[in-house]
């Protein structure tokens, strides 16, 4: 069996529609990727993702904006 379950693209879902499917399939550990944010990673992990999945949006730019946005989404999360 998977140990959690992919949701792609998370662009086309909500982080209420996660707490939805949370609410009717509670044993499923979901893993939003795709069009997230590091601003819309803390509303998805509150709706109930055990992780979110991002890329070009965390990294793009200077090895420095990207470390700052890193350190922001981490503050975000605590």
């Amino acid at each position: 069996g998977a140990d959690a379950v992919k949701l792609f693209p998370a662009s086309q879902w909500t982080p209420a529609s996660l707490r939805d499917m949370r609410a009717a399939l509670p044993q499923i550990p979901f893993v939003p990727t795709g069009g997230i944010t590091p601003a819309q990673a803390p509303d998805w992990i509150a709706a109930g993702a055990i992780a979110v999945g991002m890329g070009a949006s965390l990294t793009a730019g200077t090895p420095s904006e990207a470390t700052s946005r890193v350190a922001e989404l981490l503050a975000a999360l605590a």
